[in-house]
């Protein structure tokens, strides 16, 4: 009896095209978030006055904006930029302070960082208009609806 030999081209092919495949797939970037640090310098600002510091952050897969507002209760004040994917970034900034804000009155410092991966980080600090007599009120908050839509509208011309 002779036994019989079968072509064996479907698993040969197979694993040719599997070890192909794997030769075009490079290597995944990892997702990561932005990292964000804001320092505010000026802690009483006077009406009319601006308000000082610097806003920095990384991100490994590159940044594409990085955006600082200063937001009161009926004014917001804003300086961004946008990037190509750089690795990190800083804005020295100096943001109005509108010349009608009574003494006391809460103005939120918000910053935001946004990643080439759709990837966002923030952080906020509150100061108080210089001259309050007594208890001043919290601030945080100011910039909430800014927290829902900067996507929408960075990156934007540069602020007074």
């Amino acid at each position: 009896m002779t036994a019989r030999h079968r072509p064996v081209r479907i698993p040969v092919a197979l694993a040719l095209s599997l070890a192909l495949l794997g030769g075009c797939v490079g290597e995944r970037e990892r997702l990561d978030v932005p990292r964000i640090a804001l320092d505010v310098t000026t802690a009483a600002p006077i009406a009319g006055g601006r308000i000082e510091g610097r806003a920095a952050a990384s991100d490994e897969s590159g940044l594409i904006a990085l955006a600082v507002y200063a937001c009161s209760r009926d004014s917001v004040f804003r300086t961004t930029e946008s990037y190509d994917r750089q690795r990190s970034a800083e804005i020295d900034f100096s943001l109005h302070v509108a010349s009608n804000a009574t003494a006391g009155v809460p103005v939120e410092i918000y910053t935001v960082a946004y990643d080439d991966q759709n990837f966002s980080a923030d952080s906020a600090r509150v100061v108080h208009v210089a001259g309050a007599v007594g208890d001043v009120t919290s601030g945080i908050g100011l910039c909430t609806r800014l927290r829902r839509s900067t996507r929408a509208t960075l990156p934007t011309a540069p602020g007074p």
